[in-house]
């Protein structure tokens, strides 16, 4: 996600064969998108993003799925397409609804789990969510440490909205599946959920 956040081209074998990661990650970039949230998961992911540009969310969503095929297909040995359709967006510009979509993201690894549970999120679920390595929740409850989680996220919009990771944390616990508030409002972000 930080390479190809970047208005410029990448060339990721290269990237990772002649550079070190700090060294990637301290060359001058202009990036496409704020990237506020995310969750990696087997078989889809979520994206919680900013537009920096203009067609900004569209030429990263470009560079991301073409990015992360070429890598797979290399890897597997495979060719052709990925994924399936295309992705889908929701924007959303009330501060309930984009906390709702930090919540959202952040609890998705559980998503099954929780479907067959009873009212709150329990205790060893919510644990399970925030051990998941490819989520942002890791970087925000400080599991995941170093300068490639803070390169990736811009953690402002979540300081804003939630404080700290411990009334976040709260909140998840109280996560209801069902109550997802109406959009509208005064934050201009783009929530991002693949097809």
């Amino acid at each position: 996600m930080f390479l190809v956040n970047n208005t410029g081209g990448v060339d990721i074998k290269n990237e990772f064969k002649n550079y070190t990661l700090n060294e990637i990650l301290k060359k001058e970039r202009t990036p496409l998108v704020t990237i506020h949230a995310y969750s990696l998961l087997p078989n889809h992911y979520h994206l919680l993003l900013s537009a920096l540009s203009e067609s900004g969310v569209a030429k990263f969503m470009q560079k991301l799925g073409t990015g992360y095929t070429m890598y797979f297909n290399a890897k597997n040995s495979r060719t052709g397409g990925l994924f399936q359709g295309k992705y889908k967006i929701k924007h959303a510009t009330d501060n309930n609804y984009i906390k709702y979509l930090f919540e959202y993201i952040h609890l998705n690894p559980i998503r099954e789990s929780f479907n067959a549970s009873s009212g709150q999120v329990t205790e060893e679920l919510l644990r399970q969510a925030e051990e998941y390595p490819w989520s942002s929740l890791a970087v925000y409850n400080d599991r995941v440490k170093g300068a490639l989680g803070s390169s990736i996220l811009n953690q402002e919009l979540f300081a804003s909205l939630f404080g700290s990771h411990e009334e976040h944390r709260s909140l998840l616990k109280e996560w209801r599946a069902n109550e997802e508030p109406s959009d509208g409002g005064s934050t201009s972000v783009t929530g991002f959920f693949p097809g």
